[in-house]
């Protein structure tokens, strides 16, 4: 029993999660029977007009299938999204792999991302800097807009659904007001799956661009 809102954002040990296995598990099954490979395969085709990018499609599929999990997961309370130290840890792995990937095809050329073309010579040092400090804050940026957006969306429904519990609990007048409440907590809730599904999609396109960086370097 859930006796505060806020309980969804607490960490548990992995021990109570494994009694809910069966769940999850079915949960998997059915998403992947309904969400097509093809659609990460089509959103790849798009970013990446034929380049080498697309070796690495099953990579892309695995992200969007985990988030998608875990984000349908949030929404029947699992707020799992909601915990940075996960999304950001997500993100930090993604962008450290790429990293590894681009020394690994590139070599010492892989550093000439963070220089741009066609800029002044006294300028390179200054700008090699700047770039390579905005490639860094990509492990942050990337898992932060998820996790921000997931955290922000369950505070607003429990805020709403705490107010409509005490608007009931305390007149027909405030009763009814609840009522109206009610009407937005719904809108508020269908804004949630579609965030839901944003944020997912929206994670898998800028991993791509990541990989597209490294493996075309530019």
């Amino acid at each position: 029993m859930i006796y505060n809102p806020l309980e969804q954002f607490e960490l548990h040990y992995l021990l109570m999660i494994i009694n809910n296995f069966n769940y999850v598990l079915l949960l998997t099954l059915v998403l992947y029977l309904l969400i097509s490979p093809s659609l990460v395969v089509d959103l790849v085709n798009d970013l990446t007009d034929g380049l080498a990018i697309k070796n690495y499609e099953s990579f892309i599929f695995m992200i969007f299938l985990l988030l998608l999990i875990t984000n349908v997961l949030g929404l029947f309370g699992t707020a799992i999204n909601a915990q940075l130290v996960y999304t950001i840890g997500i993100s930090t792995g993604i962008i450290i792999g790429c990293t590894i990937l681009g020394i690994k095809l590139h070599g010492m050329n892989f550093f000439t991302l963070f220089l741009p073309n066609g800029a002044p010579l006294g300028m390179l040092i200054v700008l090699f800097f700047i770039e390579l400090l905005s490639y860094c804050s990509r492990a942050v940026s990337l898992g932060l807009r998820l996790g921000a957006n997931t955290l922000s969306g369950h505070l607003l429904v429990d805020i709403v659904a705490t107010l409509i519990y005490s608007f009931g609990a305390l007149s027909l007048v405030t009763a009814l007001v609840g009522t109206v409440l009610f009407g937005l907590l719904v809108a508020i809730q269908l804004l949630e799956i579609a965030i839901a599904l944003i944020q997912v999609y929206v994670f898998s396109i800028l991993t791509v661009n990541y990989l597209k960086d490294v493996v075309d370097l530019h």
